[in-house]
């Protein structure tokens, strides 16, 4: 029998789901799967007994066990929290459920995923006493199942999400005020674009000086000097 760690240690609790009637449904999301080793079928009550099942060569022979959460409840258990193991006993049972996840598109139970597990009526079987017939529906696991079970609330997704979306923010380098000596944080560099360099007239170079001095602005000794100077190189 396959067992966890907290079952030894305080006990599963959890109830056997028990199709008595046609039409007894038990469905819900999936909270555990597990192996167990079946217990020996009484052909004249139609029940299992308490005896441990084994094949011909001496291995045990084995019984899927799901654990879903259900709306049932049982009134005088108020730590009744609706789950229930469904012991997939049966070979009607078992082709009941690989036929819904095969419908399904998957290969495998999966926790979190949504089992639904019917028994329909009774038809008498090959063995010879009457069989009970099943029908089931199985829906995989969500993303937002999936996301709750790793622990990953939606709202701390949607601030990762949030921060990704924002735009970035521009840089603008602030320019220093030039000869004052003081810096000013609201003073932005322009660069002009391409257009207006291209826009903006040549500039022209300065105008050649008069070769000729001015004279006047001079005192008399200086301008005395000067026309020295000059009637000495166009005498040469």
């Amino acid at each position: 029998m396959s067992v966890g760690a907290n079952d030894v240690l305080f006990g599963s609790g959890i109830p056997a789901a028990k199709f008595t009637s046609p039409g007894d449904n038990f469905a819900g999301p999936i909270t555990k799967l597990e192996a167990q080793q079946a217990r020996k079928f009484d052909k004249k009550t139609n029940r299992p007994t308490d005896e441990l099942d084994y094949w011909d060569n001496g291995d045990p022979k084995m019984v899927a066990v799901v654990t879903v959460r259900t709306q049932h409840r049982d009134p005088s258990d108020p730590s009744d929290d609706g789950q229930r193991k469904i012991y997939i006993a049966s070979r009607y049972q078992q082709n009941a459920v690989k036929e819904a996840v095969k419908a399904a598109g998957k290969r495998a139970l999966d926790i979190g995923g949504f089992l639904s597990v019917t028994f329909t009526h009774e038809a008498p079987s090959e063995a010879g006493p009457l069989a009970k017939f099943y029908e089931a529906s199985y829906q995989p696991p969500s993303a937002a199942a999936a996301n709750q079970a790793l622990g990953v609330g939606q709202q701390a997704m949607a601030n990762v999400a949030q921060q990704y979306q924002q735009p970035a923010q521009q840089f603008v380098a602030p320019a220093p005020q030039i000869g004052q000596g003081l810096y000013d944080p609201q003073a932005q560099v322009q660069i002009p674009t391409v257009q207006q360099t291209m826009a903006a007239p040549a500039a022209q170079p300065a105008a050649a000086a008069d070769a000729t001095p001015n004279l006047d602005n001079l005192p008399p000794e200086a301008q005395a000097l000067v026309a020295r100077m000059l009637a000495a190189q166009q005498s040469n």
